[in-house]
């Protein structure tokens, strides 16, 4: 296959049948044109959008003859989703010639859907609608979490029409684009840019948004992206691009090698080099197909140290794949014994009960080097042990209160647990330090989740309110040496849903678990890091409210309910291990 057509668009879709890969290849060889979705069979799973697809573009759509101001609105809307080109020509022709000048289209307002409005004496046409987020022009998405928690508040946009040549055209369209959720799901592609930590040891994922179906442009507005720099959010906690001088210059050009220029980039310094060739490379082949690339600086090619003048990410232990071993799953069993998914006890430590543990946490490479971590005493006075499957468990110098469950944060000997509204963290064999969330999040309440993402940059927390809201935050955290401090705290789920408890289900998806105050009835949900693609899932099996659960990247869920544990199965409901009923609480996924 043409490597140019490895860079493609990927559709966001809720659960829908996904292709094969050999499939996809092949559809993208002919037409280049099929779609794939989140898998129903497994926990939600970031589609990144540069493997082998495209998705289906709309028909371009043309100004009808004659028509009326709601007819020349309604086509222009249309025409927000039917072309795909840099400037939306399509749509462009339903404006006046001097509006077409004028009107940004690099913003996008999603609707769940709207209405158009019959014109009103002037002949102008309002359009209504819910909103449930808006993209700006770097392709960054913003949740709209007002309104009644499906969707946010009701908005009106106004078309200012005008007669030209005798036909009607848009006069003042509003600025941006304006979307329905269903063209959202089905026209924008996840494009997931990668940027290295403070510490250059892992590629923290910035999801952004856009609605290119060229391979070509949509590299080219990646390469644009990434020197341009992250997200807000994540300014402080990542760095940016090394490119030395005249950025504007910079260019990607899909081939076999993929070539990137990079004015400049020949003055770095070997080790930066060959961090910004792994960089590369991730951002370039994301689904890891091992593509060539290549760097150069005028024209010339850069020779990346010990590697050569062409090179593939697994070349670069930074840049290797995250690895497709399942992690082991346990849970605590009615006699507060570790049990496997089978129900078989893990020798050490917590094999007899010993410790009346009300949640736990493992983490490590082998069960004989697993650390734990876990609390007990009651809701209001627990207390936290931490250990070893090989040693006994050990009071964690926490002071007795309301704590969360505990969790490990990767490549850190460090336990984290949210104590009221204070975030401790915890080095073995060391006091616990309070984590400052600063002014931001809520001023009074509890947290009642704490949970990282795989590569460890984020925090996922779920904070309840004093006035019973209970929303799930994503943390930003930055480390300078020994010291952490939360940068960032962004609320991605509406206060409409009382929740209880998270899970990172792969590096920017979250299962979440609690209750939809509107409707009272309990609910799961999934959701990704910035707040976009919230959908219920399934509760069906369940025999009440899910207390806990527990995810990972490329495995079912878990949760228990009920004084049970419950698996995810393949049609999206819940039953316990070998359709058997399982007493326990507090299942976990082994953290690496």
């Amino acid at each position: 296959m043409n490597p140019r057509n490895r860079i493609s668009r990927t559709v966001i879709r809720r659960p829908r049948r996904s292709l094969t890969g050999l499939a996809l290849l092949a559809l993208v060889s002919l037409l280049c044109a099929a779609c794939t979705g989140v898998p129903t069979q497994s926990s939600p799973q970031i589609v990144r959008g540069l493997g082998d697809v495209t998705s289906v573009s709309a028909p371009s759509i043309a100004p009808i003859p004659n028509a009326d101001p709601r007819t020349i609105v309604q086509g222009f809307l249309q025409a927000n989703v039917s072309d795909v080109d840099d400037h939306h020509a399509a749509a462009r022709a339903f404006l006046t010639v001097d509006a077409r000048g004028k009107w940004n289209d690099n913003t996008t307002t999603v609707v769940d859907s709207y209405t158009v409005g019959v014109s009103d004496p002037s002949n102008n046409v309002a359009v209504t609608g819910q909103q449930v987020g808006s993209i700006d022009a770097r392709g960054i998405y913003t949740a709209d979490l007002s309104g009644d928690g499906s969707v946010g508040d009701s908005v009106e946009f106004t078309f200012v029409m005008r007669q030209e040549n005798g036909q009607w055209r848009i006069q003042q369209p509003p600025n941006g684009l304006i979307v329905q959720r269903s063209d959202f799901e089905t026209r924008y592609s996840v494009q997931t840019l990668y940027f290295f930590d403070l510490a250059q040891q892992r590629l923290v994922p910035d999801l952004r948004y856009t609605s290119l179906g060229d391979p070509q442009a949509i590299a080219s507005w990646r390469l644009t992206q990434l020197i341009t720099g992250p997200r807000p959010e994540l300014v402080n906690a990542v760095q940016q691009l090394p490119v030395q001088s005249n950025a504007s210059r910079a260019s990607v050009t899909l081939g076999d090698p993929i070539v990137i220029e990079l004015p400049g980039s020949s003055l770095l310094e070997p080790e930066t080099l060959t961090r910004l060739a792994a960089q590369l490379a991730v951002n370039f082949d994301p689904d890891a197909t091992f593509v060539t690339l290549r760097i150069t600086d005028g024209g010339k090619p850069v020779t990346i140290p010990g590697v050569g003048q062409t090179f593939s990410r697994n070349q670069f232990a930074v840049a290797q794949p995250p690895t497709t071993s399942t992690p082991p799953l346990y849970y605590l069993n009615d006699k507060s014994v570790l049990v496997d998914q089978n129900g078989s006890p893990l020798p050490g430590a917590l094999s007899s009960g010993h410790y009346p543990l009300t949640s736990v946490a493992v983490a490590g490479a082998t069960p004989s080097t697993y650390k734990l971590a876990g609390t007990v005493g009651t809701a209001l006075r627990s207390r936290l042990l931490v250990g070893s499957i090989s040693t006994s468990l050990q009071d964690a110098g926490v002071a007795a209160g309301p704590l969360s469950a505990p969790t490990w944060a990767p490549n850190a000997n460090e336990v984290w647990v949210g104590r009221g509204l204070s975030l401790l963290r915890i080095s073995v064999g060391h006091p616990p330090v309070a984590v400052s969330l600063g002014s931001r999040g809520p001023t009074s309440g509890s947290i009642r989740s704490v949970k990282f993402s795989p590569e460890g940059s984020r925090l996922s927390l779920v904070i309840a309110a004093a006035d019973g809201t209970a929303q799930l935050w994503i943390a930003t955290l930055v480390r300078a040496g020994d010291s952490v401090r939360v940068d960032t705290l962004t609320p991605i789920t509406p206060p409409q849903l009382a929740l209880r408890d998270a899970a990172w289900s792969g590096e920017s998806a979250l299962f979440t678990i609690g209750s939809n105050l509107l409707t009272g009835s309990y609910g799961i949900w999934s959701v990704r890091s910035d707040g976009s693609a919230l959908d219920e899932r399934s509760h069906v099996g369940l025999p009440k409210a899910p207390d806990s659960i527990t995810a990972a990247s490329r495995v079912v869920a878990w949760v228990s309910a009920g004084g049970a544990v419950f698996q995810q199965s393949r049609s999206n409901t819940w039953s316990g291990p070998a359709d058997s009923t399982a007493r326990g609480i507090s299942p976990t996924y082994v953290q690496w």
